[in-house]
């Protein structure tokens, strides 16, 4: 652990004291590859550090942040944003390093947006040797924002999110025509992770052909009509799930809530 003594600024995400810490902990403990998972909250300068010692670095696009530092490309009304969020939206709106200063981030406006591609384009992106992403649309989105990724498509490969399991057969189960479809919804139930979806399929769940659980936080905005559709019976809300740790050296366990927990019926 360690805490710095100066915050660096949003957006220039530039920290030389963060940078010489990063290079440091890579040569005091032999460091021979470095998997970037995310930037946010991180000073950049450091990759050019890592490249002159020819350390191999990998970099993930888990999300948006090299376009746009609200990590998504929706704004604050839901709007899509394919170029990128920059028509004045406040750090309201999830700008991911305006979480951790102690002073509001600056409207994401052109001027900005310009900056912080510049950023990852000077910075970043010519320092990493190899690019993950996790979907072929997304592949595709950065390339059309960031040339140099296109030209070392090569280098560029997906792996989606998951884990390497056997697939289910779920063709070989018997489906009882009189019964319902069961669908097990985890996670926040947002309209960035496609809450309106979940929404709409139980607005149309007017027959009870589908048994919808959702286990999560649910968006404000989506709040009052997931209790309306919970009144009509087409979805049931079990409440948010937490995270905990019992010791230090235990795994996070899910604590869901007890209803939850009795859906014995549920595959």
């Amino acid at each position: 652990r360690y805490t710095l003594s100066n915050e660096f600024s949003f957006p220039d995400s530039q920290s030389e004291e963060m940078d010489q810490l990063i290079l440091d902990w890579v040569l005091r403990y032999g460091i021979e590859m470095i998997h970037i998972r995310h930037l946010a909250h991180f000073s950049t300068g450091f990759l050019a550090m890592i490249h002159r010692l020819n350390i191999p670095v990998i970099l993930s696009f888990h999300d948006f942040l090299a376009i746009s530092p609200t990590i998504h490309l929706i704004d604050s009304s839901n709007h899509f944003h394919p170029e990128g969020i920059q028509d004045g939206i406040t750090p309201a709106n999830n700008a991911v390093l305006s979480r951790r200063i102690q002073t509001p981030a600056p409207k994401i406006d052109n001027c900005l947006a310009s900056r912080w591609k510049n950023l990852f384009a000077r910075q970043v992106i010519p320092y990493c040797r190899y690019f993950v992403t996790t979907c072929a649309y997304a592949r595709s989105r950065l390339m059309e924002h960031y040339p140099e990724l296109e030209q070392r498509s090569t280098n560029f490969v997906i792996i989606p999110h998951g884990r390497d399991i056997e697939p289910h057969r779920y063709s070989e189960r018997t489906i009882n025509p009189s019964l319902p479809i069961k669908i097990f919804y985890l996670g926040a139930c947002v309209i960035l992770k496609g809450g309106k979806i979940l929404e709409e399929l139980a607005e149309l769940n007017c027959k009870h052909q589908l048994q919808i659980h959702l286990v999560g936080y649910i968006q404000a905005e989506l709040q009052e009509s997931m209790n309306a559709l919970q009144s009509a019976g087409r979805i049931v809300i079990h409440g948010e799930r937490k995270r905990k740790l019992s010791k230090k050296s235990d795994p996070i366990l899910l604590s869901f809530p007890p209803c939850a927990r009795k859906l014995g019926a549920m595959p």
